[in-house]
């Protein structure tokens, strides 16, 4: 878990991704967050599935994002529990 958080935090941090900003957030999709994580979409999917990490509440065009500061929030709160 820790080295998908660092990814994660890298590729943010780096601007390595393109990404749409809606209401002072930064979302990406399930795929979006899979490669910055250098998982599988399907690990992002069995993650959510799992309740480890959500979508937000808010979205563009009908659909859910990850605000990506609340996935890597959420992943360290999962870290702490462990």
């Amino acid at each position: 878990m820790d080295k998908a958080i660092e990814k994660i935090r890298f590729s943010h941090a780096t601007r390595k991704y393109k990404y749409p900003v809606f209401e002072g957030r930064e979302l990406i999709d399930q795929k979006t967050l899979a490669k910055m994580a250098g998982v599988s979409r399907q690990t992002v999917a069995r993650w959510e599935e799992l309740g480890f990490i959500s979508r937000s509440d808010i979205g563009l065009s009908g659909s859910k994002y990850f605000v990506i500061k609340e996935v890597v929030s959420q992943l360290e709160r999962l870290k702490d529990v462990k």
